[in-house]
């Protein structure tokens, strides 16, 4: 048990402007569990979030599925001890700080330790707020330092794979393990405007590590690699069920673009992976991103799609209004609004609305209606379907009414429109 209760506030020094680091608790006495989380007020102390395990297996699944910076293991546990359940865990994790609690002073226990790369043996009855604190605060310069220099490494790895086709080997598998891939991919290239207006030779130089951490819902970009006037963002999500949002992907790119241009780096244009991409992939996907890039040289800054950008398709439109597009290709068939889409983006109805006007010279339900009409004259001309039942697959659930707007955009009826097409197909 730990004895030493709290007895004063504690900040840990340097932790201004920094970010906060996870701590995971092992120990299979509850009452250890308890007076460990209440020894500090660890969120004050820049600690968030504390986990709790009760037992080797617990504390294992723990590391494995979160990114946890630093480890308090009793060294008595059930099934496993602690020590070896840090030997464990550094076989897949070096960054992770461990600390052993224990209640003995044993020699052999504190040999095994220095083994097990722990950064610290303590003992639980000698732990007190004061002694914790600066502990921490050792093991958290310790981390940055460390991670400065595994953004190093993992800079040249990345660089490497993704501009020299260079095979993925085990070590930079195991550094470039934070990706969690599978990630999001996206490039930003300097308009050539911003490069005319800088009024330097050769290539700009780019500061970009603010960018390094930025979030939007559950995506954080966890690395950026910067090349001449080249930047890959990468982006992983804390949730692996949210991998696939790409309206967060959208939203994180707006938001590193608006921060780009207002620290004066320049104003970009960015291009980005519709789906996840894996670490094999990277090449690949840079190759195509590269093409991509090229394609959207003359346009101004926004957000692209690889596809969009190739094609050449809804390259000048806002990302609202593409996302809006996107939209109603995938869910033309419920019943949709665009009250409904805005809520999607985090974003006002009425705004998105102009916006979509602007770009595309109709409103959004004259747009839905011409696409959905659009899908009902393909069915018509190429199945036996009844008209009604044609209305239902396109989103609209009164024919009466589908009658009518057809009629309004083809200026024939259903019926009319499917004698003269499908016999016309049928004979052609």
């Amino acid at each position: 048990m730990i004895y030493a209760k709290k007895t004063a506030e504690i900040k840990l020094k340097g932790r201004l402007n920094m970010e906060y680091l996870s701590v995971a608790l092992v120990d299979d006495e509850e009452i250890v569990l308890e007076d460990l989380e209440t020894l500090i007020d660890w969120k004050k102390c820049g600690f968030d979030p504390v986990y709790k395990a009760h037992n080797a297996k617990q504390g294992l699944e723990l590391a494995m599925n979160n990114n946890i910076d630093i480890l308090f293991l009793d060294i008595m546990l059930p099934g496993m001890d602690g020590l070896e359940l840090a030997s464990r865990i550094r076989a897949f994790n070096s960054r992770t700080q461990i600390v052993i609690l224990s209640s003995y002073r044993e020699f052999s226990y504190a040999t095994r330790a220095i083994e097990a790369d722990v950064f610290k043996y303590m003992l639980k009855h000698e732990l007190t707020a004061e002694r914790l604190t600066e502990t921490l605060g050792k093991m958290r310069a310790k981390i940055q330092e460390s991670d400065v220099q595994r953004i190093a490494m993992m800079q040249s790895l990345l660089h490497g794979i993704a501009f020299r086709g260079e095979d993925i080997t085990p070590t930079a598998q195991k550094e470039l393990s934070s990706l969690r891939d599978p990630f999001r991919l996206a490039a930003l290239t300097l308009d050539e405007k911003s490069h005319t207006e800088s009024g330097k030779s050769g290539k700009p130089q780019l500061s970009i590590s603010f960018i390094r951490g930025m979030t939007s819902g559950s995506l954080t970009v966890t690395n950026v690699l910067a090349v001449s006037d080249r930047i890959l963002i990468f982006a992983a999500s804390k949730d692996r069920a949210d991998a696939e949002d790409t309206v967060n992907f959208i939203n994180l790119l707006e938001k590193i673009l608006a921060a780009l241009e207002e620290n004066g780096t320049g104003k970009f244009t960015a291009i980005y992976e519709e789906e996840c991409v894996k670490l094999e992939q990277l090449h690949e996907v840079n190759d195509r991103m590269t093409e991509a890039i090229k394609n959207a040289s003359s346009l101004g800054a926004g957000c692209f799609t690889v596809k969009e950008a190739v094609e050449g398709d809804n390259q000048s439109y806002t990302p609202s209004t593409r996302f809006i597009i996107q939209y109603v290709k995938e869910h033309f068939t419920e019943n949709i609004a665009l009250s409904q889409i805005a809520e999607e983006i985090h974003g006002n109805s009425m705004y998105i609305g102009q916006c979509f006007i602007k770009d595309v010279g109709v409103s959004f339900r004259n747009y839905l209606n011409s696409f959905r009409i659009d899908k009902a004259k393909k069915l018509l001309a190429t199945t036996n379907d009844r008209v009604f039942e044609i209305s239902e697959q396109v989103g609209i659930l009164n024919s009466q009414y589908f009658s009518k707007i057809f009629r309004e955009e083809t200026g024939q009826t259903p019926n009319e429109y499917r004698d003269h097409n499908y016999h016309a197909q049928k004979t052609s």
